[in-house]
């Protein structure tokens, strides 16, 4: 490949939206997944999930995180998402100054964790039970960066409604994350693209 190629090759990566100074990952000691492949449970040791694509949903004051391992659709890829009830409250807390510590109850801050990918036999996500997410920076407009990093309990969401004993999968898993928002494809899926 000549010159003229590799300089086609670096401008797709850079008009696609890649960028190393992007990252979300999710780890714990073990994580066991039932059913996971050929309707059989799967323990991880250690796990962890690191994702490729960041992207930030906002509407209606409801703003989505979605971090994803690969650029494959959403329903065959692992995903970490982290959703805030509230993007208008989440700015006027870091308007005091960050970084600001939120909880992550399901109310407020929502965190689920689906592993299509690695456990195809699974139909619901693992879902935050309790936790803590401490934002550095929430600034969830086009060009804006967004990070922070925390501790969370993840449980079964098929379980969650009855024993929580029964549906804890993971007890204080760890994660980070930090974005640029971005406009245009793939961190959109409909875009008014210039």
């Amino acid at each position: 490949m000549g010159l003229k190629g590799v300089a086609w090759l670096a401008g797709l990566a850079v008009a696609s939206g890649c960028s190393y100074s992007d990252y979300a990952f999710l780890e714990a000691d073990t994580l066991t997944v039932t059913p996971c492949r050929d309707h059989r449970p799967r323990t991880f040791a250690p796990f962890r999930f690191q994702a490729e694509l960041l992207r930030w949903f906002a509407a209606e004051g409801v703003g989505t995180i979605e971090a994803r391992a690969g650029y494959r659709a959403a329903t065959i890829s692992d995903a970490l998402v982290i959703q805030f009830a509230d993007t208008e409250e989440v700015m006027r807390l870091m308007a005091s100054g960050p970084p600001v510590e939120v909880p992550v109850d399901g109310r407020e801050v929502r965190l689920s964790l689906v592993l299509a990918e690695r456990c195809p036999d699974t139909t619901m996500p693992l879902v935050a039970s309790d936790g803590t997410l401490t934002l550095s920076s929430f600034e969830p407009w086009k060009g804006g960066h967004i990070e922070g990093e925390g501790v969370v309990d993840l449980v079964d969401a098929r379980a969650a409604a009855g024993d929580l004993g029964t549906a804890l999968r993971v007890r204080g898993a760890r994660l980070a994350f930090s974005m640029k928002v971005r406009s245009g494809p793939p961190h959109e899926d409909f875009t008014n693209w210039p």
